[in-house]
């Protein structure tokens, strides 16, 4: 084997390994901005929680199939299940089903999130922004 073909399988290599790390991430931090509830007959406005704070701060584990909040405070630990996990060339789909709601969540390669609730004649929307769990080191 010539110094070029050892050369030439290196740089595949390389190149096959980095991109196996960047698409192998599934473990993300994210703060939900903004939230949207819409229900039939009524104008949409903000969500109504029945008195239970909405969550903002979330740690998603797609290898465990586990979505754990981390904020507010007094729902910290409190965890959801991922039935489906889909990657796609955009990102991830994720959804599940949890206290007779069906819920999704679009995650981009960029960093967007979408998250959408569905239940008895309404709907909640809800946005915000992820980043790698692996990034948020001190």
């Amino acid at each position: 084997m010539t110094v070029w073909q050892r050369t030439l399988i290196a740089l595949v290599l390389l190149v096959l390994m980095s991109a196996g790390g960047a698409a192998a991430e599934t473990r993300f931090l994210c703060a939900l901005t903004d939230a949207t509830e819409c229900a039939a007959g009524v104008p949409c406005g903000a969500p109504e929680f029945g008195g239970v704070a909405p969550p903002t701060f979330m740690h998603i584990d797609i290898g465990k199939s586990l979505i754990t909040l981390l904020a507010p405070a007094e729902r910290r630990g409190e965890e959801t299940t991922i039935d489906v996990a889909l990657e796609t060339a955009s990102g991830w789909i994720l959804s599940g089903i949890e206290h007779e709601r069906a819920w999704s969540v679009f995650l981009t390669n960029e960093g967007n999130l979408t998250l959408t609730v569905t239940m008895d004649g309404t709907t909640w929307t809800g946005f915000g922004n992820c980043m790698p769990a692996a990034d948020a080191k001190p």
